[in-house]
């Protein structure tokens, strides 16, 4: 039988045990809740279980922006040509964008005259 107490239980093991992140986990609950609000309506469960279950604290603290010296350190020692590598990482480093995102940017992304990106 799956009740509150047994998904707190398992949210909190993954933050522990496997290292996922608090926020990450939140994110999932709230769909799960949504998910089985859902099936409430529809009759599908009697009940949600995920009613009783708490949020997991979120670690607040903000990530430390570089200084304008560390960064130029950085570009400084790079062992990276100028090439689509290099750019990548000034991409990241000054628009703030993941990877990821970085990677996935098309020209159509980049709005030259007004100097941004969408």
């Amino acid at each position: 039988m799956c009740n509150a107490v047994l998904i707190q239980r398992f949210c909190t093991d993954i933050v522990q045990k496997d290292g996922a992140k608090a926020s990450t986990v939140n994110q999932y609950c709230s769909v799960l809740r949504l998910i089985l609000d859902m099936a409430v309506q529809e009759r599908v469960v009697n009940s949600n279980p995920m009613q009783g279950v708490k949020r997991l604290k979120v670690d607040e603290t903000r990530k430390r922006i570089l200084t304008n010296e560390e960064i130029k350190r950085i570009l400084d020692e790079s062992v990276l040509p100028m090439g689509r590598e290099r750019m990548a990482i000034l991409i990241g480093m000054f628009t703030g964008l993941r990877l990821m995102d970085v990677m996935a940017l098309k020209w159509s992304n980049i709005d030259f005259q007004n100097a941004t990106l969408t």
